[in-house]
């Protein structure tokens, strides 16, 4: 027979097991929505395009690199431009230029956007099916499944081997989320298999991945772009503290 202490823990995994699945249900409504969304823009493709325009997309992106993503030493001149006029040099946020830097990041992603765009003028179905891929990978990781989704197998893991509990129906439930969302346990999508499923054979689903990635590839470059910049602006600007 199991000890008041043993079923107080096995009572609290359980729970935990719970709490846990409670946030992947609730985190549905947001992925069906951009589930729908991808699936949706699938079917309104008319055409797509031959491999050669993808090969284009990818070396233009490539040659226009420096001018989407800000080098570190363009960080300096957040310095020289919170000086510039006295609103900035006496509000909170523009005055503290590592504060600033972060805070423009989004803006500077929507101009990368903007750019990528019109570099994928000749290629619109793939491009517009990779912004609809990422959105869906986005709300995964906004939702922090990759966290959620461990832990809830590892209390499931324990729940059975140190309590005895019958973890079937709560097992179900856990694979049937990741099944409709085509997800690992560490949170990663897959991509291939969403796609396959609307139909996408593999030359097209290749053509979307590569769009994706080079897109991706640029927001992930202007990311540690910025880590590096607003580290150099703590570095030099001694007053400058970690508040925010």
């Amino acid at each position: 027979m199991a000890t008041l202490i043993k079923k107080g823990f096995c009572n609290k995994l359980t729970s935990e097991f719970d709490t846990r699945m409670n946030q992947l249900t609730a985190a549905e409504q947001q992925l069906d929505a951009k589930l729908k969304a991808l699936k949706i823009g699938i079917a309104s493709v008319t055409g797509w395009s031959p491999h050669a325009l993808i090969r284009n997309f990818e070396k233009s992106v490539d040659g226009a690199m420096d001018s989407l993503v800000p080098s570190l030493s363009t960080f300096d001149e957040l310095v020289s431009l919170a000086n510039a006029c006295l609103f900035t040099k006496n509000d909170p946020m523009f005055k503290k230029p590592s504060t600033l830097a972060k805070s423009i990041k989004n803006s500077v992603k929507e101009e990368a956007n903007t750019t990528l765009r019109s570099l994928a003028s000749a290629i619109g179905a793939e491009y517009n099916v990779s912004l609809l891929v990422t959105a869906l990978k986005n709300q995964v990781k906004d939702n922090k499944l990759d966290t959620t989704l461990g832990q809830a197998a590892q209390a499931l893991n324990c729940m059975s081997a140190i309590c005895g509990t019958n973890i079937t129906s709560r097992l179900t439930k856990l694979q049937n989320f990741m099944n409709k969302y085509n997800l690992s346990l560490t949170g990663e999508i897959n991509v291939t298999a969403i796609l396959s499923a609307e139909g996408l054979v593999p030359s097209i689903i290749q053509s979307i991945d590569r769009v994706t990635d080079k897109v991706e590839n640029v927001m992930a470059n202007i990311d540690n772009s910025f880590d590096a910049g607003v580290a150099a602006l703590k570095r030099n600007i001694p007053d400058e503290d970690d508040d925010e």
